[in-house]
């Protein structure tokens, strides 16, 4: 499932994930993120099974689809043939930074 997955994403791994590794990562977090809704009926909290992952889901996606993304976004500039060359911000993060 998804959380036991991901579950690395949740501790401290700075140093553990690279560029490469994270640009490998992002979209693999991506769709396995997307396959939750498949399992989850959707219904209201207190229906569903003691423990039922859905709220620890999202917060586990949510923090690393954003983690990563900064360090998928120079693993790409670092692989780009275009090395003087910018990468522009990544869309579609999960929360705003300011």
């Amino acid at each position: 499932m998804f959380v036991k997955e991901w579950r690395w994403l949740a501790t401290p791994w700075d140093e553990r994930v690279r560029g490469g590794e994270a640009l490998a990562a992002r979209p693999r977090l991506m769709d396995a993120y997307l396959r939750f809704p498949a399992l989850d009926p959707q219904l209201s909290q207190h229906l569903m099974p003691t423990g039922w992952p859905r709220e620890q889901t999202r917060r586990l996606f949510e923090h690393g689809y954003d983690g990563l993304g900064e360090r998928a976004e120079r693993g790409f500039a670092r692989s780009s043939p275009r090395r003087g060359s910018t990468c522009p911000p990544a869309s579609g993060t999960t929360s705003s930074r300011s």
